[in-house]
């Protein structure tokens, strides 16, 4: 929270403005002065943690095959710029380790969606966790997963980097919450905008955990985001969540 009010998040950058999870669309998100942006990682073939939210290569490269399919080298062959807008063609997949390096000394607030990959949680965990760790940052980075496998990996690898878990519907909200900030000391949840209650956020309080939510896609959803007291909200559009945030519009 910055002075009371949520802060408002770029959804995998400024991804109405710039191809997703891309350098372009993150420092979008800080020229329109969002409080961080959230990001998903995966593993390539060879074990490299990249920026995309997709497993399938498709939709925002125009190839084939998958990210767990495809060698780094592989990967920053493709454009992953154009099927945006044409004057995005020279942007490739980021690593990881390439944003983290570049804003790590910022006053970003950055959430790091760790995707399911099964059969590689554990690579999955040492390996992104280690990259954390090699940089200082300004703001406390969180990493998230809707894997419980992961969350638990990372818990047993890297029990110092902050974990959240993701929930996606009401059903078992609760019992997982308690679930694993009791085994795993999670330090939050971040809550889909269909999953969000009021019953939900006082429950987290009582037990210590932050709460975001995601992805803000309406003004009124961003009202009741604040009206519940999240501490964050994950957004599709940043000026709409801004001025939702401060009852205009």
């Amino acid at each position: 929270m910055a002075n009371g009010t949520p802060l408002i998040l770029g959804h995998r950058g400024a991804l109405d403005q710039a191809p997703e999870n891309t350098m372009p669309a993150f420092e979008r998100a800080q020229e329109l002065a969002a409080g961080g942006f959230e990001l998903d990682v995966r593993l390539t073939k060879d074990g490299v943690p990249v920026v995309m939210h997709d497993e399938e290569l498709l939709r925002t490269t125009g190839a084939s095959g998958t990210v767990g399919g495809t060698t780094l080298e592989e990967l920053r062959a493709l454009d992953a710029g154009s099927w945006f807008d044409p004057k995005f063609q020279d942007c490739r997949v980021p690593t990881l380790e390439e944003v983290l390096e570049h804003f790590a000394s910022h006053h970003l607030r950055i959430v790091m969606e760790i995707k399911e990959q099964p059969g590689r949680q554990r690579e999955a965990a040492q390996v992104i966790g280690a990259i954390i760790t090699r940089h200082r940052f300004r703001h406390t980075p969180i990493i998230s997963s809707s894997s419980t496998d992961l969350v638990r990996e990372f818990y047993r690898a890297h029990p110092h980097i902050e974990r959240a878990l993701i929930i996606k519907t009401k059903l078992f909200s609760f019992l997982r919450t308690v679930l694993f900030a009791n085994l795993y000391r999670i330090g939050g949840v971040h809550v889909r905008e269909t999953a969000l209650t009021s019953t939900l956020v006082g429950f987290c309080r009582r037990l210590g955990l932050h709460i975001l939510m995601w992805p803000a896609t309406t003004p009124e959803a961003v009202a009741q985001a604040v009206a519940f007291g999240v501490e964050g909200i994950i957004a599709d559009d940043i000026t709409m969540a801004q001025r939702a945030r401060k009852g205009e519009g």
